[in-house]
């Protein structure tokens, strides 16, 4: 890549990619697996779907939310409908709470001593999901399809922008053989 723009726009081909994963698993129909089987797929659709919302480390400098510039790169908040905004805040905290990281004081845990037990120190623990994933399956599904129409609109911009670009440094190359 030879430079920032080119870098942005193969991630948002990345980060397109991404949440194309999280709805292809979304779409598949699993109700005759085991109830465990679908929620691990349902938290690794979540997984996947955060990723481009996730810094990523990149060759060129990078503004960022807060105005530092870094080699990162992850899609702003503004990449999500407004509409949608809280279920993608419920879902980034299972994310980075459980999903993707193990965050003790979100899970809140109590170690229990069960000397007669065949788990002598228990560990109890309040679920991170307030809702079940399979409850939520259609509103994610909206979600990830509206951040994957906004993507796409991005990634269109961002064509043009390197359209321009290629068609620019052709013209200058025959002006000035």
């Amino acid at each position: 890549m030879d430079t920032a723009e080119h870098e942005r726009y193969v991630f948002l081909r990345f980060a397109s990619a991404s949440v194309d994963e999280a709805l292809r698993i979304l779409a598949e129909d699993n109700d005759d697996l085991p109830l465990w089987t679908r929620y691990a797929a349902l938290r690794y659709a979540v997984v996947c779907y955060f990723r481009p919302f996730t810094r990523g480390d990149t060759r060129f400098v990078f503004t960022q939310p807060n105005g530092s510039r870094q080699k990162k790169l992850a899609l702003p908040l503004g990449m999500v409908p407004p509409a949608h905004a809280d279920l993608h805040a419920e879902l980034s905290v299972y994310r980075h709470s459980a999903y993707a990281h193990t965050d003790i004081v979100e899970l809140n845990p109590r170690l229990h001593y069960w000397p007669s037990s065949s788990v002598e120190f228990g560990i109890a623990f309040k679920p991170i999901d307030k809702k079940p994933l399979h409850l939520q399956k259609s509103r994610m599904l909206d979600l990830f399809k509206a951040v994957r129409a906004k993507l796409t609109e991005e990634m269109r911009s961002a064509e043009d922008a390197i359209r321009r670009e290629v068609e620019n440094q052709a013209d200058s190359q025959s002006e000035h053989p």
